[in-house]
């Protein structure tokens, strides 16, 4: 996220001086959604109950971010009475919660910008365990989960001026729903 953010201002402020690319161009079509997709991961996988982070930036410009994440797992291997392995059922919630700050040097002095990421999200899942021998199993299965990821940002006065009409509603101040739906 910071390095996103990293590139995208000083990206931005050249396109306002006159640069002929623009920030859309200079990110690529990837770069939100390969944010989008790891912060989805985070919020949806099975591993953890709850954590916080802190991730230190480690440059001028950039405060750590902080991460907090909650996942709730639930499965159950279900026997419908078949010689052939039993059903598996899981559901998963989550919710990550994210705190972010960037400034930079501008014409109109040092911008700042606060951000505030929320994603929050459910997945269901099904499938047959089929057993092997010495306590090994194949569980061929299909989930779909359904996601919401929210950006909120506040500028300082410069950053109103230089920033927010550069990358308000591109790369902060923004909300989406994804669905995904996977096999293994």
């Amino acid at each position: 996220m910071r390095r996103l953010i990293r590139l995208a201002c000083p990206l931005a402020l050249a396109s306002a001086a006159g640069a002929q690319t623009t920030v859309e161009e200079a990110l690529g079509d990837n770069a939100i959604a390969d944010l989008f997709s790891a912060l989805l991961n985070l919020t949806l996988s099975d591993d953890l109950v709850g954590a916080s982070y802190r991730v230190d930036n480690g440059g001028p410009g950039s405060a750590n971010t902080h991460f907090t994440t909650y996942k709730l797992p639930w499965s159950r291997e279900i026997d419908v009475g078949s010689a052939h392995g039993t059903l598996h059922v899981e559901a998963s919630g989550g919710l990550l919660l994210a705190e972010d700050a960037f400034e930079t040097d501008t014409p109109s002095g040092l911008a700042t910008v606060d951000q505030d990421w929320l994603t929050a999200g459910a997945q269901l899942g099904a499938g047959w365990t089929f057993p092997l021998p010495d306590s090994w199993y194949v569980r061929p299965g299909a989930a779909l989960a359904l996601s919401y990821l929210e950006n909120e940002a506040d500028y300082n006065a410069a950053g109103k001026i230089e920033l927010a009409p550069l990358i308000d509603g591109l790369l902060v101040n923004w909300d989406a729903w994804a669905s995904i739906v996977s096999a293994a």
